[in-house]
């Protein structure tokens, strides 16, 4: 399966109303999501709905998941990835050197 049909899939099935003009195939492309699992797919989406819940203070009446929710929701991901194959790099490097 492609990002580009995983995506949707995924922030349908948060429960909360997605937005219609969401643009999943700027969300599914290489140059946001590309690397993603599908794991990390559905962090994004669990993200975006969290942060829908707090903006309106954990209220569900009239919340609705939009374009901006999961944009954030990708950089919060990529962020982690890119901290996690940090912490990776400096684990081995150090295993490397002898400790």
């Amino acid at each position: 399966m492609t990002r580009a049909y995983v995506l949707p899939e995924h922030a349908l099935a948060e429960s909360l109303p997605v937005a219609g003009e969401i643009d999943f195939a700027e969300l599914s492309s290489d140059g946001l999501t590309g690397g993603f699992s599908g794991a990390h797919i559905a962090e994004v989406c669990r993200r975006a709905a969290m942060a829908i819940l707090r903006e309106r203070s954990f209220c569900l009446e009239g919340a609705v998941i939009q374009q901006r929710h999961l944009l954030d929701a990708v950089g919060a991901v990529r962020q982690n990835i890119e901290n996690l194959e940090n912490k990776i790099r400096i684990g081995f490097g150090a295993i490397r050197d002898g400790m």
